[in-house]
């Protein structure tokens, strides 16, 4: 028997995929450029909040969109001092980031994307 819960672990690993398409779309339709956009979101993922935050501020790295992945994806009782009841609110984050980075525009009238 697996110490996890796999299917837990695989919808969480799901929301997490689909939150971080959500935001290479946001930031591709901000930069126009591709180089760019997946330059600059592997610099942000990897340099600043790896590299710094979660070195230098891990009570701000833990809601950024690593930190919310890691904590929605980590078997376990805690992921970086954050319990597993967290974790719905942690949710939250990934997605809340997405649409405060296209400017908080919604679902269109016609079911598109605004």
């Amino acid at each position: 028997m697996l110490p996890v819960s796999v299917p837990s672990l695989w919808v969480g690993a799901t929301v997490v995929g689909a939150c971080y398409g959500l935001l290479g779309v946001a930031l591709g339709t901000l930069t126009r450029n591709t180089i760019a956009a997946v330059l600059g979101g592997l610099a942000w993922v990897q340099i600043i909040e790896v590299g710094l935050l979660q070195q230098f501020v891990p009570a701000l790295a833990k809601w950024l969109p690593t930190g919310a992945a890691v904590a929605i994806t980590t078997p376990g009782q805690t992921s970086g001092g954050m319990c597993r009841s967290a974790r719905p609110a942690t949710s939250l984050v990934i997605p809340g980031l997405g649409v405060a980075e296209r400017g908080g525009k919604g679902v269109a009238a016609g079911g598109g994307v605004a």
